[in-house]
């Protein structure tokens, strides 16, 4: 088995703390990958923000936003194991 640490600090074949659990979930049986789920823009959601990311805020996790382009954004949470982008550009 590989032992793998995820952000949480918990390591694949261990038991997670308490309110490590949603941490130890992001981690898959196939080599310790972290699996993300990419919403796509939110150019595109047509005001409606999806379900994972207002169940985030309530949680009160710290999400992260990365500039990746001269006019596109990622914003995400790793605990929730989301992303999505914004294209601000014309």
């Amino acid at each position: 088995m590989v032992n793998c640490k995820v952000s949480a600090g918990v390591s694949l074949g261990e038991e997670p703390a308490e309110g490590q659990k949603e941490a130890a979930d992001l981690v898959s049986g196939s080599g310790g990958m972290t699996m993300t789920k990419d919403l796509g823009y939110a150019n595109g959601w047509n005001g409606k923000m999806p379900e994972i990311i207002g169940e985030c805020e309530s949680k009160g996790h710290t999400r992260y936003e990365q500039n990746i382009g001269r006019c596109l954004h990622e914003y995400g949470c790793e605990i929730c194991a989301y992303k999505y982008y914004v294209d601000s550009s014309d």
